[in-house]
């Protein structure tokens, strides 16, 4: 039997977010496989793109709740790394789809694994009139539709998502949550979102190529600035990381906890008390989670790292060595942290990638980035060097001034400007 989550809220008014401890785990969704070749796909919304094996582009479709897997066909990969440097990027978007800038809506951004081509899920207009595009983006800043009735396609459509009716206090539409991630790892699709059922945040695992039945899980987990358990709210980004060689779910929530749960745990039906690893602060929602390699100047090796950027705060960078130390550690629990206004987190580094809409790994070298001006409100997309993660034109300091002379100490930070330059086009 499904308990229909809609009309439990309605019944006993509960806020937003708050615990469900207590409530037993009944039936979860289940997720009904359609397939179709070479169909055109008209998409009623973008919520979200991850890019899985063999050029195949996922599309979360909240609206519908259906992911759609298009097959963009053989690529030819990039030879040599290439940054951007696109300044109003927003508004050859706009023109490439038909819109007035106030008429366009930034949902999420993609970076092809092999021609490293920014693709850019838009939404042209607004309410009912509200058309999903998705755009190609160059290096060169060459912007294009791209045509989706023309690309094999398969999808899976979730059978119990959350209700299409059911609005927040703000006026926000929960159906919107039905797909807030999607990571691919191995011939299978990892989905987070909001079901209709009593334990509302919801995993799916799904195969793919999509033939076969998807494992349903309830997540639970502990957060801190809530001083409670909670179950309705949506994991927001994630990402599928090894730790101590075993796979495990890393996934950040709204106000913002972080945290992980072993792959092998997420089977049909299950609900899983995810470990809260972290707290990274209050009032703030994560935007993407991300994975990557990078050089460390200290080991001078290559290593991974996981960066969790965010609307009102700062970037996070996690090295993965410190992420492991969590996996023997307990998780957070009532009384772990006394100052539940602070942040509380493995060691990891603070970086000033402020207004950020969207990041994605880009190459070797790079990530790139949607990032809104603060002072001109135009939107950038724009390189940021793995392991500086800032640009070096955004200030204004003693080292651009006339005549400045660098000291024998100072050769190496003179000779990482110049490569910032280089990399931002200056040069």
């Amino acid at each position: 039997m499904k308990t229909n989550f809609l009309k439990r809220i309605k019944q006993q008014t509960l806020v937003w977010g708050a615990s469900l401890v207590g409530v037993s785990l009944l039936s979860l969704a289940t997720v009904s496989q359609t397939m179709a070749e070479a169909t055109p796909v008209e998409l009623k919304s973008v919520s979200v793109m991850s890019f899985g094996a063999d050029n195949v582009l996922f599309v979360g479709d909240s609206k519908a709740a259906t992911i759609h897997a298009f097959a963009l066909g053989e690529a030819t990969p990039q030879k040599d790394s290439q940054a951007y440097n696109l300044i109003g990027i927003d508004q050859k978007i706009a023109d490439a789809v038909g819109a007035s800038l106030d008429q366009l809506t930034i949902k999420d951004l993609a970076v092809h694994p092999q021609t490293k081509t920014a693709y850019i899920a838009v939404t042209r207009g607004h309410g009912d009139q509200a058309m999903p595009v998705i755009v190609t983006v160059d290096s060169q800043g060459n912007v294009a539709p791209v045509n989706l009735s023309e690309l094999n396609t398969t999808h899976y459509q979730l059978s119990n998502p959350v209700d299409a009716d059911l609005t927040l206090w703000n006026g926000f539409m929960a159906r919107n949550l039905a797909i807030t991630d999607i990571d691919y790892m191995e011939g299978e699709l990892f989905v987070a979102g909001l079901s209709n059922a009593d334990f509302a945040s919801t995993l799916y695992r799904i195969p793919y190529p999509f033939q076969g039945e998807a494992s349903v899980s309830s997540i639970e987990m502990y957060h801190a600035v809530h001083t409670q358990n909670e179950t309705r709210a949506p994991i927001r980004s994630q990402v599928v990381i090894n730790l101590k060689g075993k796979p495990h779910l890393l996934g950040a929530y709204t106000c913002t906890p972080l945290v992980t749960m072993p792959i092998d745990q997420l089977k049909d039906g299950e609900h899983i008390v995810a470990k809260t690893i972290a707290e990274l602060g209050f009032g703030n929602t994560p935007i993407d989670v991300v994975a990557y390699k990078a050089f460390n100047a200290q080991s001078k090796k290559v290593e991974d790292f996981v960066m969790v950027t965010n609307k009102e705060r700062s970037a996070y960078v996690f090295p993965l060595a410190s992420l492991e130390t969590t996996v023997d550690q307990e998780g957070m629990k009532p009384g772990t942290m006394k100052n539940t206004f602070g942040v509380m987190a493995p060691p990891h580094l603070n970086v000033p990638l402020g207004g950020l809409l969207h990041i994605a790994d880009q190459d070797q070298q790079y990530l790139v980035g949607l990032r809104r001006e603060m002072e001109t409100g135009k939107l950038n997309l724009i390189s940021f060097r793995k392991g500086a993660y800032f640009r070096l034109s955004d200030h204004i300091s003693e080292y651009m001034m006339p005549h400045y002379e660098y000291s024998e100490e100072q050769m190496p930070i003179k000779g990482f400007q110049t490569m910032l330059q280089k990399d931002e086009g200056y040069l």
